[in-house]
């Protein structure tokens, strides 16, 4: 239900979407972006955000979603000193923050905030799942040309293919791609802020926060928190001589569930293929590799190995490739033998045994990659055809001239772009 409503506001309030926002008369801010005479911004569905109107102002609301009024502000001090200090100084930023924090919300009100003192801002996206800048399984690098509401609004300038929502099991594709592209933002702004995952707890995440500041040398680490949460990390970060600064995260920020995060990746994936049309491409394996598995590393195997495969499986083999480390091998069924999987890694037992049946490669997003592994564009891969040495992908990307390989990626799409599947590293 849509409703249309103008209310007047003085101080400070939370813009709860879906909620389309008119600024009527008077003066206003959201998200630290001081609003044009009858600007309007879109608060999506469940996503929000801090208006600000310290003298008064009158908006036109339009939507299901709410305004609440509150008696304070609640961006604290600290915010506000830190941005004095980094018009003095800092260049590179890295935001720390477990999930629901608020480091998106806090990177969009200081990139804001800079970018009206004259500052020219780079903001580096490396939360893979609910990516703003780019889609999701990228890190995105975007640099502000107006203020914004929320970072989905910045244009991507590169981005980096993870080729997964979750950084678990991909930190150090996480933390090179988080320097690459950080190091190409150094030359393009005064500025750099890095928003990272809210991985912050158990012995993975605490290698992906060191192992990234340790790569990327930031001037500062803000660390963001509501109490002492990250003292694990802090601790020791203070200790190894890094600048850290903690602050106070927002207290209005809202505690997003997990059917919320999963629509706004839906979200993002839609928006992204959608808006940009998809055209399908068929290109020959022998001039595009695919990259970022054991497949397309090795040769194709000699007859008399397929045919002991086949023997094991009691199933045909598509497809079987070896390498000096490992066997891929694609069955056109599952087998039907229980032993054959120890069987087959009895035979190969010095190698990585990777079995998967026809058709795995269906729906699965991939990076398109060109010269030295630079970022072209995502797609979606439709089918391999392995005796013929082609493979059917679709992307916004309107050539393929230039793409030298696919880096498979571990997310299976729908028909609509909606993630139905999370495959393991390595899988393949």
């Amino acid at each position: 239900m849509s409703l249309e409503r103008v209310e007047g506001v003085r101080g400070y309030c939370v813009l709860e979407g879906p909620l389309k926002v008119r600024l009527v008369e008077g003066e206003a801010e959201v998200t630290g972006k001081r609003l044009s005479a009858k600007e309007e911004v879109v608060i999506p569905s469940a996503k929000a955000t801090l208006m600000e109107a310290p003298s008064g102002a009158k908006v036109e609301l339009r939507g299901s979603g709410t305004l609440t009024k509150l008696d304070s502000s609640t961006i604290p001090k600290g915010w506000i000193e830190l941005v004095d200090s980094i018009t003095k100084g800092p260049q590179v930023v890295f935001a720390l923050g477990s999930m629901d924090s608020g480091k998106t919300f806090f990177v969009t009100y200081v990139a804001n905030k800079l970018f009206e003192r004259g500052l020219k801002v780079s903001i580096v996206d490396c939360d893979v799942g609910q990516s703003n800048i780019g889609p999701p399984t990228t890190i995105g690098l975007g640099v502000l040309e107006r203020q914004v509401v929320f970072l989905e609004e910045v244009q991507p300038l590169s981005a980096y293919f993870v080729g997964s929502t979750s950084p678990a099991g991909h930190l150090l594709p996480m933390v090179v791609g988080t320097a690459k592209l950080v190091n190409r933002a150094r030359g393009l702004s005064d500025v750099v802020l890095i928003d990272t995952p809210g991985m912050v707890y158990g012995g993975p995440a605490r290698a992906y926060q060191f192992y990234a500041i340790e790569a990327l040398s930031p001037d500062v680490v803000v660390a963001l928190q509501r109490d002492r949460e990250l003292e694990h990390l802090t601790k020791q970060l203070k200790a190894l001589g890094y600048e850290v600064v903690e602050l106070q995260a927002s207290a209005w920020v809202r505690q997003r569930d997990r059917s919320d995060r999963r629509a706004l990746r839906e979200r993002a994936f839609y928006n992204y293929f959608s808006k940009r049309g998809v055209v399908s491409h068929t290109v020959s394996l022998n001039s595009v590799a695919l990259v970022g598995s054991f497949m397309g590393s090795g040769y194709a195997a000699p007859q008399e190995v397929v045919s002991v495969v086949e023997a094991m499986a009691n199933s045909k083999v598509e497809y079987c490739e070896l390498s000096e480390d490992s066997v891929v091998i694609v069955l056109e069924a599952r087998p039907s033998s229980r032993d054959f999987y120890a069987n087959v890694k009895e035979v190969f037992k010095d190698k990585a045994v990777r079995v998967v049946v026809k058709g795995f490669e269906r729906s699965l997003v991939v990076g398109l990659m060109g010269e030295r592994g630079e970022f072209l564009d995502v797609g979606v891969l439709k089918g391999i055809d392995f005796r013929g040495r082609r493979a059917t992908v679709a992307t916004p990307l309107k050539s393929l001239e230039g793409v030298r390989a696919l880096k498979l990626g571990c997310v299976r799409l729908g028909e609509e772009y909606q993630e139905v599947e999370r495959l393991e590293p390595g899988f393949i």
